[in-house]
């Protein structure tokens, strides 16, 4: 689809530098592409992008692939980017900890997990997140000094009040963590760049996933926390100073239950997968030896197996986290109005019907009818979602391959 563009004027490095960002931008999301297509679909001047394309083929970041189609005439040499000229690094901070390494195209040329020491101090999550990229260059035989910067997706930091004892995951580690330290202790074999791992979702789902050919949708997180990346035009939505997207923290009950944020009633606190264990293990009904379990090892899918085994103390959170999350996600819909609501996180991925349940709730609080037309789906890569975003984060630094606010 061509940019639409806004003539540039000013200094000629900058011109030069924001074509060539322009033409690279290009060539990656059409995967490949000849100097005519770059014409079309960037309105630069032919002349000027024979130009660009001399020098980044010289450089080995485009090469020449072969002919094209034609509708008639000489068949069009095509271009794309050359696979192994550089490389990424994405990581996603949750119950598990994802890293991967991308290709400039976004292919994953290795990936690693494992489970987040989530009650730990930041030392020791720093030391696991370094231990994850070494180990994803070491499998994948990638030169170090190839790879130009990492993309790391976080929870939410700096919360609104100090709250010194709650039983909430990554309270501890993240409520007072400054990224500007990570980017500075020189431990990260590249630059880095950090963002919520919700809006990572959205810039997952965009470029990779069930958002694919869609420039207008809102991405929710429903997973050890509630969040939400929204994306209009084309761009994702940050906010003045970076924080837009906290729906978790939004109240739906008035005095309700302590969150750690500071606030009383909010959405996080009734939808999470973590308020859902936290919740079961108080209710009177329910397994004792599954209670007596999550205690000592909180973890979701051990949740999730006994609620759909017959536990109905269990299914009943469940239920109830998806109605309110469709009452939470009709708000975000009256506001933005968007075609299509994509539903992420380990709350989808491992309870069956969830989406449909919210998309139901939801449905039946939006306020125009004609808003009733959207789409309410969950998300295509699953666990992938936000360290996809990740690498993508990452590659923006470098090619503005996404628009970021």
């Amino acid at each position: 689809m061509p940019h639409n563009r806004k003539m540039v004027t000013g200094n000629s490095v900058f011109i030069r530098k924001m074509n060539r960002s322009l033409i690279l931008k290009t060539i990656i999301e059409n995967k490949s592409i000849s100097r005519s297509g770059l014409e079309a679909q960037t309105s630069l001047a032919l002349p000027t992008i024979m130009r660009i394309v001399s020098i980044l083929i010289e450089e080995g970041l485009v090469v020449e692939v072969g002919k094209g189609d034609s509708s008639g005439g000489r068949k069009p040499t095509m271009l794309e980017m050359k696979s192994d000229c550089m490389y990424f690094i994405g990581v996603s901070v949750q119950r598990v900890t994802h890293v991967i390494l991308t290709d400039v195209s976004g292919n994953i040329i290795s990936g690693y997990h494992c489970d987040t020491t989530y009650d730990a101090k930041l030392e020791s999550l720093l030391k696991q997140i370094l231990e994850g990229i070494d180990i994803v260059i070491s499998q994948s035989k990638v030169d170090p000094s190839k790879i130009k910067y990492a993309g790391i997706g976080i929870p939410g930091t700096k919360f609104k009040h100090e709250i010194t004892s709650i039983d909430f995951p990554f309270y501890n580690a993240w409520a007072d963590f400054d990224p500007l330290e990570w980017k500075e202790s020189g431990k990260f074999p590249c630059p880095v760049e950090f963002e919520n791992v919700a809006k990572l979702g959205a810039l997952g789902e965009f470029l990779f996933g069930a958002a694919k050919n869609c420039s207008n949708f809102i991405y929710i997180f429903a997973d050890c926390g509630i969040g939400a990346g929204i994306v209009a035009d084309g761009k994702l939505f940050t906010g003045v100073n970076g924080v837009a997207g906290e729906f978790g923290h939004t109240v739906v009950e008035l005095n309700g239950r302590i969150c750690y944020c500071g606030n009383k009633g909010c959405l996080e606190m009734y939808c999470s997968s973590s308020s859902l264990i936290n919740r079961f293990i108080l209710d009177e009904q329910g397994d004792p030896v599954l209670k007596r379990k999550l205690r000592d090892t909180p973890d979701f899918s051990i949740f999730t197996s006994s609620a759909y085994s017959g536990d109905q103390a269990a299914l009943k959170y469940i239920e109830e986290s998806a109605n309110v999350l469709g009452l939470g996600a009709a708000g975000l819909i009256n506001m933005f109005n968007p075609p299509l609501v994509i539903i992420g996180g380990e709350l989808p991925q491992k309870c069956p019907g969830y989406t449909e349940i919210v998309a139901r709730s939801a449905k039946t609080a939006i306020f125009r009818e004609c808003a009733n037309k959207l789409s309410i789906i969950s998300g295509s890569l699953n666990d992938k979602a936000t360290v996809r975003g990740a690498a993508a984060l990452a590659m923006a630094q470098v090619f503005d391959h996404v628009r970021l606010n």
